[in-house]
C-alpha cells in the first residue's frame, strides 16, 4: 500500500488545529488578522500604482502574514501590522531614520534597514544607479555608517542578524571611509572585516 502525499492543506489544518487545541480562537482571530491584511494590501497596491514602490512595506506585509499563518503571537503581529501602517502612511526613508540613526530602534529595522541601503548600493558610488553625488541635506554615507554603527552598538544583539548586521556596516564603513573629508586616516583598513 503506497504512502499518501501530505499537501499544503494538509499542515496548514494541522497548524490550525494545534492552535485551537489552546483554546485561543486561533480561527477568528486568524480571519480577522487576514482581513486586516487584505486591506493593508490594497493600500499598498494603490501606493504602488501611484509611482511608489512600497517594497519595504510589502515585504513587512509578508512577514505579518507569516506570523498570522504560523503562530499564536498575536501582539507580535499586532507590532508588525502597525510597522506595515505606518510605511503605507509614511513611505519615504527619511522618516525612518533620524539623527543618523532608525527610530524604531530594534534589530529588525537595522537588519532590513542595513540591508536596504547595501542592496541599493548607497554605500559605494559605483553601485549607486539612482543617484548621482550624495542626497541633498543627508549625512555623507560614510557619516551614516558610523551614526548607524553606533546606534546599532546600543541594541547588544548577539544573533546571527546582528553579526551580519555589523559585517555590512563594518564594510560600509571601510569603503566609503576612501571617499570621505571626515574620515580619520587609516580608517578603510581599520574598519574592515577582521
Amino acid at each position: 500500500m503506497a504512502a499518501r502525499l501530505i499537501t499544503r492543506d494538509d499542515l496548514l489544518k494541522r497548524i490550525a488545529s494545534s492552535f485551537e487545541r489552546h483554546g485561543t480562537g486561533y480561527a477568528d482571530t486568524k480571519r480577522a488578522y487576514n482581513a486586516q491584511c487584505g486591506e493593508l494590501q490594497r493600500q499598498i497596491k494603490t501606493r504602488q500604482d501611484q509611482g511608489s514602490s512600497m517594497a519595504c512595506s510589502q515585504q513587512q506585509l509578508s512577514e505579518a502574514v507569516w506570523l498570522v499563518h504560523y503562530t499564536d503571537d498575536w501582539k507580535r503581529v499586532d507590532e508588525q501590522l502597525a510597522r506595515v501602517k505606518a510605511g503605507i502612511d509614511s513611505p519615504c526613508l527619511t522618516h525612518t531614520i533620524a539623527g543618523g540613526v532608525f527610530t524604531d530602534n530594534t534589530i529588525e529595522t537595522y537588519y532590513y534597514g542595513v540591508r536596504f541601503f547595501d542592496t541599493l548600493g548607497y554605500w559605494r558610488r559605483d553601485k549607486r544607479f539612482w543617484l548621482v553625488g550624495e542626497p541633498p541635506g543627508t549625512p555623507s554615507p560614510y557619516e551614516l555608517c558610523r551614526s548607524l554603527q553606533a546606534g546599532f552598538a546600543r541594541i547588544r544583539d548577539k544573533s546571527e542578524e546582528a553579526e551580519e548586521v555589523e559585517w555590512i556596516l563594518a564594510i560600509a564603513i571601510s569603503e566609503t571611509a576612501r571617499n570621505a573629508p571626515s574620515a580619520p586616516a587609516g580608517a578603510a583598513r581599520q574598519e574592515g572585516r577582521q
